[in-house]
């Protein structure tokens, strides 16, 4: 398992623990063994569904998840970030395509991911910056599909128009690619931080737009729907 220790930290390693708390939640008298559920947001998603097929959940919450590997989610962040700069009008957006930082931002991620793939490394660092290489590496030769095939509970999964950090539109390959009872929603204005929306989507204005975010409630959409989740398969 982990150990705790975030840089030297692995994709597997967290699937390890989480496998681990499950089953320690089995041993626990007070739990019924037969009513674990799972819930991940973003990353969450990606782990849990090999953490299921180590130690099998009565049901599964997927919130604001890619169904592709990490590196396709960081990827389409870039692009995001390309297509935004490419429409900004006025000044700042003649300063920045003169400055060539959309065509930059993508070139110098494919280096730092190819990087990481031919290394070894758990950490890598560049510059005074240290990566948790050995994470990253795991992320981008996971392939998920056989594992979300192997689910048979019943599966939630939400996600907002609005998230640019996953495809909102993966909300519906997770319902897709399982084998249980599944249900997909894309919650009209609510972002990757489950919070409404007002603006515009932004990956450059990303850092304010979430610092608002954090001061306003969980989506109400996204809390109703999970209650009528619950009723059905928890309750």
């Amino acid at each position: 398992m982990s150990g705790g220790d975030f840089y030297q930290t692995g994709m597997w390693d967290l699937v390890n623990d989480g496998a681990a708390a499950v089953k320690a939640a089995h041993a626990l008298p007070e739990i019924d063994p037969k009513r674990i559920f799972l819930l991940g947001h973003s990353e969450g998603c990606t782990l849990i569904p090999p953490i299921n097929k180590k130690a099998e959940a009565a049901g599964i919450i997927f919130l604001a998840g890619h169904a592709e590997n990490v590196r396709n989610a960081s990827e389409l962040q870039v692009k995001l970030l390309e297509e935004e700069i490419k429409e900004m009008k006025g000044v700042n957006g003649i300063i920045l395509r003169a400055l060539k930082v959309h065509k930059t931002a993508a070139s110098k991620q494919k280096k730092i991911f190819d990087e990481i793939m031919e290394s070894e490394e758990a950490v890598m660092k560049k510059g005074f910056t240290k990566i948790n290489a050995k994470w990253a590496r795991e992320h981008f030769q996971y392939k998920m599909e056989e594992d979300l095939a192997a689910i048979t509970c019943p599966v939630l999964a939400i996600t907002g128009n609005k998230d640019v950090q996953v495809d909102p539109e993966h909300v519906h390959l997770f319902a897709e690619k399982v084998n249980g009872p599944a249900e997909s929603y894309n919650i009209s204005n609510m972002n990757h931080l489950l919070r409404d929306q007002e603006e515009e989507t932004s990956m450059l204005k990303l850092k304010s737009i979430y610092k608002r975010s954090l001061s306003k409630p969980l989506s109400a959409d996204m809390l109703d729907i999970i209650e009528e989740w619950t009723k059905k398969y928890i309750l």
